[in-house]
């Protein structure tokens, strides 16, 4: 078997914002994956499939092969995703194309024409079967709530177009057209995502809490079930897409908390299109070596080390130090403007001459200036009353008789 598992994705996943689908491989070799990667856009383009990424994910044990697909095309698009990938392996090793044929035949015993490595034949059987599960009405109503910013989910039996109380499901075999929609009563609720390694329970029944605490009423879903109005409507692990949709299918969820586990993310993707916050509560090394994670560079960067954090910490450990160590922007006309035209570091131009500055140089100002040192006990100052004495009678013994009289005289 030239891939290990081979499966839709149904939602924003780590490859694209989008579905699509991906399978796993043992094979890494550059050369075969960039002939796998050319099929896919041959293949996109004889079924008329808009401009969507292949992404070859080379990772420890293999790669993980994932395309964009539209919507209603998701089985044609793993079947694109295995024939791409058996005949860029046959094209380097001719001797395993039989084997490689009965392996594809396994995979889709569903499939009554039997499949073939050669392009032409291939692609002609790829056609009817996209046909096949090609369903205009779906895309064109997914398309006419996202123009709207509405939610929507579908899986196998039904399409949802908005969410909790504002929304309404149809089964796929009887979609309505779009113009039949009313699309004034459709509407999204608050959604909260909830991921990380550890505490995602609590938190998502924390949150779930706040919410009916504002008279909310509050659908969540965990890994002890699905809660909707404090009622439990199923128990078990609901961390995944079904439980995320089982929460907003309910008409009387007017906000959602969704724990959204790795496993879910990492096999279909995400349930819901559009949320208004994530929480993203620890990352840690845990289930490394599955879907293609095996290290650290793998994993989503926690938010308190991302770029937009970093320059937060940037700035004010930079406007701490400016204030303590009075730095000054100084003039790119020093030569020709006076040392007062120095800047802040707020500002970007001399306030004097209006050009930009040339360096950023650190002065001492009044602010930071060495303390000053401290005298030893011994030779500390007397007090007030004490040095006053000692200085009448330093007077008394130095002044010559009648030269207060004389000063006094003279000021008079």
């Amino acid at each position: 078997m030239p891939f290990e598992e081979s499966r839709r994705l149904t939602g924003h996943n780590r490859f694209f914002d989008g579905p699509g689908a991906v399978l796993e491989t043992g094979v890494h070799d550059p050369a075969t994956l960039e002939s796998w990667r050319g099929r896919v856009e041959l293949a996109r383009r004889e079924l008329r499939w808009p401009p969507g990424e292949a992404r070859a994910c080379a990772h420890r044990t293999g790669a993980s092969l994932a395309l964009a697909a539209p919507v209603d095309q998701l089985i044609t698009a793993t079947e694109v995703n295995e024939w791409a990938l058996a005949a860029s392996i046959a094209e380097r090793a001719p001797a395993r194309a039989a084997e490689l044929v009965a392996a594809l035949a396994a995979e889709q015993p569903e499939e009554t024409e039997p499949p073939v490595l050669e392009s032409p034949g291939a692609l002609l059987r790829l056609r009817r079967r996209a046909a096949r599960e090609a369903q205009p009405r779906l895309r064109a109503l997914i398309d006419a709530a996202t123009a709207r910013r509405l939610p929507w989910l579908l899986d196998d039996d039904a399409l949802t177009l908005g969410a909790g109380r504002g929304g309404h499901s149809w089964p796929l075999t009887e979609l309505p057209a779009p113009g039949a929609v009313d699309w004034g009563s459709l509407q999204a609720i608050p959604t909260a995502l909830v991921t990380g390694t550890n505490g995602k329970t609590t938190v998502v029944r924390l949150l779930a809490a706040c919410l009916k605490a504002s008279g909310l009423t509050t659908g969540y879903c965990c890994t002890d079930g699905v809660f909707v109005a404090d009622e439990a409507i199923g128990t078990g692990d609901y961390s995944g897409p079904a439980g995320a949709r089982r929460v907003l299918r309910d008409a009387r969820t007017e906000a959602a908390v969704l724990e959204t586990a790795r496993g879910g993310i990492l096999r279909r993707g995400l349930a819901v299109t559009r949320a208004n916050v994530a929480v993203i509560t620890s990352i840690a090394a845990d289930h490394f070596g599955e879907y293609g994670v095996h290290d650290e560079q793998r994993r989503p960067r926690p938010a308190s080390q991302s770029a937009g954090s970093r320059r937060m910490r940037t700035r004010r450990s930079s406007s701490h130090t400016g204030t303590q160590e009075a730095r000054r922007r100084v003039c790119a006309r020093a030569g020709s403007c006076s040392p007062g035209a120095a800047m802040t570091t707020t500002s970007a131009r001399c306030r004097r001459c209006r050009s930009p500055r040339a360096d950023i140089r650190t002065s001492t100002s009044r602010t930071s200036r060495p303390p000053r040192s401290v005298r030893p006990a011994s030779e500390s100052r007397p007090r007030r009353s004490q040095r006053s004495s000692r200085d009448l009678a330093r007077t008394r013994r130095t002044t010559p008789a009648g030269s207060c009289a004389t000063s006094s005289a003279a000021s008079t």
